[in-house]
């Protein structure tokens, strides 16, 4: 799961498109991550305490709406 503000230009893309790209790590060595992903506008006070718990961060501090993409092709 992956959360970010539904107005930030990655929630409108996932909408439209239901397409995803992750790119991860540094600009000479980097993973670029295809796939489809699926926006959830709502989601579950357990999933929600997990990905806090796991991350750090708690998406509904700062927006909220949550969005979240899978990286299922």
């Amino acid at each position: 799961m992956i959360s970010t503000a539904a107005t930030n230009p990655t929630a409108r893309n996932l909408r439209a498109s239901g397409r995803v790209r992750l790119t991860i790590g540094l600009t000479r060595d980097v993973v670029l991550i295809e796939g489809s992903g699926v926006v959830v506008d709502e989601i579950t006070d357990e999933v929600a305490d997990a990905f806090v718990a796991e991350t750090g961060f708690d998406p509904a501090g700062s927006a909220t709406t949550r969005t979240s993409a899978s990286g299922r092709n």
